[in-house]
């Protein structure tokens, strides 16, 4: 359901119990999203599955953006599939010893949250990184002319007074050749990167966005609209505070919160190759 057949869902609900002239609509708009939202939290249902080249990135590739938490990794050296561990720098240090940044190793065991980075056009991003650190031959760009055509896929490679930086370009278009060269440094050429055996694959629980208009629908599933709707009354009769609509709020969020429980390990998962911003 759209957003205006949730509300409208919302309100007749409200008309059998309440008067539904109480709420904005608005206000129940607002109910609906942070509904989402929660039911996300709880269910971990609308995730992305982001694939890294690992000669790319060496050892600190950007963390998925708009991510609640990471949920698995993997890394495929080639040949196998190894789980990774989800663990932090904390633990490293106690387990490993104060030098174990420098280790190197052919299968990495444990993915952690690295050092915050900043990076032209994207500003300051976290990171992840592979303990121990893969031992994987970089991968060679090809050069080729900036002036390739539209709709060329490649690495838009510029220099700074910071260093060499490369961006991922899946389509270029015209706001690529537009770039600034005076604001953003030296523009070096349009690169193709190689193939390549070993790949990060990581898999997180998005945050969910808002609806911006009446014929938007929610990310989630469509079979778990109606614990939206629950929330929303939940959040609806919470705000007027006497007794009797606090019951009411608390009967609609035990609902939410069984329909939302229920569907836990249930995944809709978005695909796709990492198109963030490395430092080569």
């Amino acid at each position: 359901m759209n957003r205006r057949k949730l509300r409208r869902t919302v309100i007749s609900r409200l008309q059998e119990e309440a008067d539904p002239r109480h709420w904005t609509a608005d206000e129940i708009n607002s109910y609906l999203d942070e509904g989402q939202r929660e039911f996300n939290k709880i269910a971990r249902q609308v995730r992305t599955r982001i694939e890294y080249a690992v000669g790319l990135y060496g050892n600190l590739f950007p963390a998925p953006t708009n991510a609640l938490s990471i949920v698995s990794a993997t890394y495929w050296d080639g040949n196998d599939e190894i789980l990774l561990k989800i663990k932090s720098r904390d633990y490293l240090d106690h387990a490993y010893g104060s030098n174990w940044q420098d280790d190197i190793g052919t299968d990495p065991r444990i993915l952690y949250e690295a050092l915050v980075q900043e990076i032209p056009f994207i500003g300051i991003r976290d990171y992840i990184s592979l303990y121990p650190i893969p031992n994987v031959t970089p991968i060679t760009l090809d050069q080729e002319d900036l002036s390739a055509e539209l709709g060329t896929a490649g690495v838009l490679v510029w220099q700074d007074d910071s260093g060499t930086y490369g961006i991922p370009v899946g389509v270029l278009d015209e706001d690529v050749y537009g770039l600034d060269g005076g604001t953003y440094g030296m523009i070096v050429g349009i690169y193709s990167p190689a193939s390549t055996d070993e790949l990060l694959k990581i898999e997180s629980v998005k945050n969910t966005k808002d609806t911006t208009s009446d014929g938007d629908e929610p990310e989630i599933r469509e079979t778990n609209h109606m614990a939206i709707v629950n929330y929303a009354l939940h959040r609806c009769f919470g705000r007027e505070g006497d007794q009797q609509n606090l019951i009411q709020a608390s009967r609609y969020r035990s609902r939410f919160n069984e329909e939302a429980r229920v569907n836990k390990g249930q995944p809709i998962v978005e695909e796709r190759k990492s198109v963030e911003p490395w430092r080569l």
